[in-house]
């Protein structure tokens, strides 16, 4: 039984030394990355750098637009409150459903 055990082991062993070179490529591909992403840390932007003015375009319903296009316009009230009219919706399917049972109800008495 000790054999057996020292035979998977050196099995392991040799499969393991099989892996070696794509372990160590690996190792040397995160390494690689880790120098590339440090020095790109590492690069300071000036301050007077010229910049783009992220305001002078801006995304609208009807597409892009220049701010000097866009005006202020007061935002239109609506002609009904919103609860006004979920609260129509929940009469209305309040009636449904009631005259469904009724219907039911009279149909359930005439048998």
């Amino acid at each position: 039984m000790a054999f057996a055990y020292r035979s998977r082991c050196s099995a392991a062993a040799a499969a393991d030394s099989s892996l070696g070179g794509g372990v160590r490529e690996c190792a040397c591909i995160l390494i690689l990355v880790g120098v590339t992403a440090g020095w790109a840390a590492r690069v300071e932007v000036p301050a007077n750098a010229p910049q783009a003015d992220s305001l002078d375009w801006v995304r609208t319903v009807e597409g892009w637009r220049r701010v000097e296009q866009l005006t202020s316009r007061p935002i239109p009230r609506p002609a009904l409150h919103p609860f006004t009219v979920a609260s129509l919706q929940g009469l209305a399917s309040a009636f449904v459903l009631l005259s469904v049972e009724t219907r039911r109800a009279a149909t359930r008495a005439a048998r």
